[in-house]
């Protein structure tokens, strides 16, 4: 890697000491313009292309090295690209797996600073001035980050400069150089084409017929004239692609996790071994959560074995929670009901799924936050022992019609709001018809319409009423037919 800066005058002997100077930032970018190929196996020696949807068409977003010497290149028509190479292999653009493989980078890449960032597209940005000293200079960071980019499997362009854009810009463009003083980023800039600027494919054409084909051509025009023309947005993006404007990059945080391994000295398949283990997992995990304000209901226990594959026990609870010993008493009772396939090696304790920590209330007259906890251990308790489908809860459905009303769910955390109205705890199975004769009317009418997006559709006035034997009925009268029909009794 070429390293440009500028030429320091040779320090006098009798010359006073100079000041400490400030920390410069210095930013390295690793752009990744294979990602959509290497998110995508290829067999050795296939012609592959990476496809795209642009205005309803199918383009060539990249192609690997068989089929770029066959003269399949990007942005190419499908169609054009068969007439290239009829053998060419395509793949739709996974943009899940690319956005996995450039967050992996920049978990890795926190290896080396804190400060990381994903805001420009199809590259990571690292601020690595404070880091230089850390791991023994600027070859020694290139050489870790190489061995990092090795391992993930990823092929990349790395550029180093004091702004993050024009490392960006630099990466992109194939130059693996590093300048090290913004007064000397004119100079490794001015040969980039236009088209290394994040500007529109519109606004590179208007200056063609200027004559303009390099980003030094560019700043040989006066500012005040590209703005008129070509919008003030130009003219910041130069700036900052020379440090003259500041540039604040967004930080890449890591998911907050909590997970904690502990090793064997001894394999072991007795379980008061491993259970003082698991106590020392799960406090760790309460300290975790206590200290983060947080409780989390998704809570995983890996086992692992010397000749069997890995066993994983899920704990799934009805509502978050920060008691470790609520978690740890479920997970010691699937522990004693799960046999082991094998002594176990190490234990893994993991849990991502977090939730802010609502405390339950403290008012010394109220038992209901009370009651609500005791009810979601024992629904925790019930799954734990009979299985995470074995219980069947009544809920009530997103519908007005009385018939689809109830049903049944195995989500324990879900809440159902009763309607506002009364209901009867026993619905007929069918609405049965009847005569007005038989009951006198109680309660003013209720009216339910709906349904016309989803057969059949109902229009019917509800009442209470009493009959002569003294039930309390529910019942309707159809408005389309007119006819009076029984739909429940109230307890």
């Amino acid at each position: 890697m070429s390293i440009l800066a500028l030429a320091a005058p040779p320090l006098l002997a009798a010359s006073p000491p100079e000041a400490v100077p400030t920390r410069q930032h210095l930013w390295l970018c690793i752009h990744l313009p294979d990602l959509a190929l290497q998110a995508r196996p290829w067999a050795p020696g296939v012609a592959g292309a990476v496809i795209r949807e642009c205005a309803g068409q199918r383009v060539i977003h990249a192609v690997n090295e068989v089929a770029a010497r066959r003269g399949v290149v990007a942005g190419m028509s499908l169609p054009a690209a068969y007439a290239v190479c009829p053998s060419l292999h395509i793949q739709t653009r996974d943009g899940r797996s690319e956005a996995r493989r450039r967050r992996a980078v920049a978990r890795e890449s926190l290896a080396f600073t804190d400060w990381v960032s994903l805001d420009r597209p199809d590259a990571v940005l690292l601020e690595v001035g404070a880091s230089l000293r850390l791991f023994g200079g600027l070859d020694a960071l290139r050489s870790r980050v190489d061995q990092m980019l090795a391992r993930l499997g990823l092929e990349a362009r790395i550029a180093l400069a004091p702004v993050p854009l024009a490392a960006w810009m630099l990466a992109r463009s194939g130059q693996a150089i590093c300048v090290l003083q913004p007064a000397a980023l004119r100079s490794a800039l001015g040969e980039l084409p236009l088209s290394a600027l994040p500007v529109s494919l519109h606004g590179l054409q208007r200056l063609s017929p200027l004559g303009v084909r390099t980003l030094r051509d560019l700043w040989r025009l006066p500012r005040d004239g590209l703005a008129r023309r070509y919008g003030r947005a130009l003219v910041r993006l130069l700036e900052e692609a020379l440090g003259e404007t500041p540039s604040l990059e967004g930080r890449y945080r890591q998911p907050i996790r909590f997970c904690r391994r502990i090793d064997l000295s001894l394999e072991t398949d007795r379980l008061e071994v491993l259970t003082p283990i698991l106590e020392a997992l799960m406090e760790a995990m309460g300290r975790f959560l206590t200290e983060r304000a947080a409780a989390t209901s998704r809570i995983r226990l890996r086992l692992f074995h010397r000749r069997a594959a890995i066993s994983t026990l899920m704990l799934q609870l009805s509502q978050p929670i920060q008691d470790w010993r609520h978690g740890l008493h479920l997970l010691r009772g699937k522990l004693e009901r799960a046999p082991l396939s094998a002594p176990v090696l190490a234990l893994e304790l993991a849990c991502a799924d977090l939730h802010p920590h609502r405390p339950a209330a403290t008012d010394l007259f109220d038992g209901h936050a009370a009651r609500q906890l005791d009810w979601s251990q024992l629904l925790d308790e019930l799954r734990n022992r009979l299985g995470e489908d074995a219980l069947r809860i009544l809920a009530l459905a997103d519908d007005h019609r009385p018939e689809r009303t109830s049903g049944i769910r195995t989500d324990t955390r879900a809440d159902s709001h009763p309607p506002a109205a009364p209901r009867p705890a026993w619905l007929l199975h069918a609405p049965a018809p009847a005569t007005a004769t038989h009951w006198r009317l109680v309660s003013s009418a209720e009216r339910i319409e709906s349904g016309w997006w989803d057969p059949p559709a109902v229009k019917r006035d509800y009442y209470q009423a009493l009959d002569r034997d003294g039930r309390l009925l529910w019942v309707f009268r159809d408005g389309r037919q007119g006819r009076w029909y029984v739909q429940g009794i109230f307890a």
